[in-house]
């Protein structure tokens, strides 16, 4: 399952040298897309075919990705500055920032 699976990463090092950002969809590109960071910071998301993708509680897929979409990723630092998503979660369903985004990761 999902959850266990991603439960497993943070329990290990995925957890100890993770990465991740909280914002808003800026652009999208076929393997990347653009987030909005803290204090005006863009950032580089990379996607690959082991992105994890929630909406909802269920499982979304790439294709779900929309300009103006308030997320959250979870993922591993670049060299480059960029973050290899491992998991992109969908805020929504009267959520906002302040409601605290990665203690609702796995509501």
């Amino acid at each position: 399952e999902m959850k266990d699976r991603v439960m497993q990463k943070m329990d290990g090092k995925l957890f100890r040298s993770g990465h991740g950002v909280a914002g808003e969809i800026l652009s999208i590109a076929v393997d990347a897309i653009l987030v909005s960071g803290p204090e005006v910071h863009e950032n580089n998301v990379v996607l690959s075919d082991t992105t994890v993708i929630m909406k909802g509680g269920e499982k979304a897929s790439l294709t779900d990705l929309q300009l103006g979409a308030r997320i959250v990723v979870l993922g591993r630092p670049s060299e480059d500055g960029s973050i290899q998503a491992d998991l992109i979660r969908f805020l929504g369903n009267g959520e906002s920032r302040s409601d605290g985004p990665l203690r609702k990761l796995f509501r």
